[in-house]
């Protein structure tokens, strides 16, 4: 499976590291990265010239069932075309109910972890 990945999964020493291939610098048009309710989280958000930088990470299906258990019930799994240099791609992208309008504090992952309190799991 391949997996658009925009915050807490590319935090090093999560998931990111262990993609069967090296995560590719992708866009997704047409979005924004937003706080979800509770400000702990990053989400994705529906936006007209919205964009929002990840990358691609290729799963097997031992890693994707880890990763859709990181992510727990109350997110989805949606199809969403991104942008891998010149290409479109379709790939895989974890939204969840709840997204604001308040922009993420930060392009940089490592802002997902500034408001959870250590300790603190999600899902």
């Amino acid at each position: 499976m391949r997996l658009f990945a925009y915050g807490t999964l590319l935090i090093p020493g999560r998931l990111a590291g262990l993609a069967r291939a090296p995560a590719a610098a992708a866009v997704l048009d047409g979005y924004r990265r937003v706080a979800l309710r509770g400000g702990r989280w990053p989400g994705l958000r529906r936006a007209w010239r919205g964009q929002v930088a990840g990358r691609v990470l290729c799963l097997d299906a031992a890693l994707a069932r880890r990763v859709r258990a990181y992510e727990g019930p109350g997110w989805v799994l949606i199809r969403v075309v991104v942008r891998i240099g010149r290409r479109d791609t379709a790939v895989f992208a974890w939204v969840a109910p709840g997204a604001t309008s308040r922009p993420w504090p930060s392009g940089d992952p490592d802002a997902a972890t500034a408001a959870r309190p250590a300790g603190h799991a999600r899902g």
